[in-house]
């Protein structure tokens, strides 16, 4: 019973998103397209693997009493700032007609190819970065890991 609930709430975030993204979106790779993009990847993919039982919270040790009704807990506050969200766009919307003039703007979609490449390069760049440190740590996984962890509390440090 408490999965039917988790997987209702997800369904129901999943319609505001699309629901708010079908009011603002104007055409696609604009900023609001985007936004409703990262939002579904935030608010919608990654709590439907949990409620469907695909995937589990993890380290699993923090979470030995189960996780649903932290997803339900999640979605509420999830709809909650999808309300924010919608009304603050409105409200930008309706006010934010003279400052937009100022503002840079596309006259009009970007090329699909141009889209491709960069998406490839940005792709690509993550993946020297993984190598490098992938032979900087020794090559295993486990040497890895360690190292990139080692690495982001120096980072937090400092």
């Amino acid at each position: 019973m408490e999965q039917a609930v988790a997987i209702l709430a997800v369904l129901i975030v999943l319609a505001a998103v699309l629901g708010l993204a079908r009011i603002y979106v104007r055409r696609r790779f604009d900023v609001m397209f985007l936004a409703f993009l990262l939002i579904g990847f935030w608010f919608v993919f990654r709590p439907a693997q949990l409620a469907l039982g695909l995937d589990s919270a993890t380290p699993d040790y923090l979470f030995a009493s189960g996780y649903l009704e932290l997803v339900l807990i999640a979605e509420a506050a999830a709809l909650l700032w999808l309300a924010g969200f919608g009304l603050g766009a409105a409200v930008g919307g309706i006010a934010g007609g003279p400052v937009a003039m100022l503002l840079p703007r596309l006259e009009q979609e970007p090329s699909p190819f141009f889209v491709v490449i960069g998406l490839a390069a940005v792709t690509g760049l993550a993946g020297l970065v993984t190598l490098w440190l992938l032979t900087a740590s020794g090559g295993s996984l486990a040497g890895y890991h360690y190292f990139v962890a080692r690495l982001s509390l120096f980072r937090l440090a400092f």
